[in-house]
């Protein structure tokens, strides 16, 4: 039973805690900011679930001890499991509302779901990449290597500003077919 309330005490301080992130690791809103590549709002959904799962899962157990079997193991389980659905939860929520791709007239900025940051300027790209089933397209600099990918209507702007910005030999083949591929999407 110890098991299952310091598993349902950390649930709720990393909840809390994630919440503090999320607002402290915004990226600012600076002059010049042409415009930000995010997350595809809905996979938030996935991260509310994700954390109601973990806490129901605690709750259950101490409610209704017999659930899930009453061994020892049964409550490490139900303890260890819930962490993990709240753990998973929090970094999706911090994936979908601090990671993001700021674009700028010069550069892009990338940030990661703790609020990291890379800067990559446009003139500096030397390849951009992108899978065959997979929509993010990377860009690689010499001072950082950043994929992105975002809501469509975004995604696309990016695309068109990368393809004005990024020097033509380097990537308006691979920019040019991504754009075209999800261009009858948005």
């Amino acid at each position: 039973m110890t098991q299952v309330t310091i598993s349902l005490a950390l649930c709720v301080v990393l909840t809390i805690a994630t919440a503090v992130l999320c607002r402290k690791n915004q990226p600012p809103r600076l002059e010049g900011e042409r415009l930000r590549v995010r997350a595809v709002p809905e996979t938030g959904l996935m991260a509310g679930m994700l954390l109601a799962v973990g806490v129901a899962l605690d709750v259950v157990k101490l409610v209704l001890p017999e659930t899930a079997g009453t061994d020892p193991g049964s409550y490490t389980f139900i303890a260890v499991f819930a962490l993990v659905c709240v753990g998973a939860g929090c970094h999706i929520l911090l994936s979908v509302l601090v990671k993001q791709v700021v674009a700028y007239d010069d550069r892009f900025e990338a940030y990661d779901p703790f609020g990291g940051s890379r800067t990559v300027y446009w003139r500096q790209v030397t390849q951009v990449k992108s899978q065959l089933l997979s929509k993010a397209v990377t860009f690689q600099a010499p001072t950082a290597t950043v994929s992105v990918n975002g809501r469509n209507k975004e995604y696309l702007a990016f695309l068109d500003l990368a393809l004005e910005r990024v020097p033509r030999e380097t990537g308006s083949d691979e920019l040019g077919r991504l754009r075209q591929r999800y261009a009858g999407m948005g």
